[in-house]
């Protein structure tokens, strides 16, 4: 017979489904706002993030605040991996300092 599964095995997906609902909505709000969307991501962050709601007396909708934390690490190294990639195909990125060395700069053009 299945395995009957217990309904704690579901908060990592339920508490990402709350998050990206939430950065959903404040992305579109800040859109209709001539806002950058970083400042909607953020204001989302503050909104469903596990300390800003139970300041106010309401309990926070994240359950499981180990696992979106490695999430949001993991999330946030893409991120820094994505803006490089960016920078190497503008050829902004140099192999060395440039100024700070006597050796000729390279880019990734």
């Amino acid at each position: 017979m299945p395995e009957i599964v217990q309904a704690g095995e579901f908060t990592l997906v339920r508490d990402f489904a709350i998050i990206m609902a939430v950065a959903g909505v404040a992305i579109i709000l800040f859109r209709r706002l001539n806002q950058p969307p970083v400042l909607g991501y953020l204001i989302a962050g503050l909104i469903v993030g596990p300390f800003t709601l139970p300041v106010l007396g309401i309990q926070a909708p994240i359950s499981n605040i180990e696992s979106i934390r490695l999430l949001a690490d993991l999330g946030l190294v893409l991120l820094l991996l994505h803006w490089v990639w960016t920078l190497a195909g503008t050829g902004y990125a140099r192999w060395d300092c440039g100024s700070f060395s006597s050796a000729p700069s390279k880019s990734f053009s």
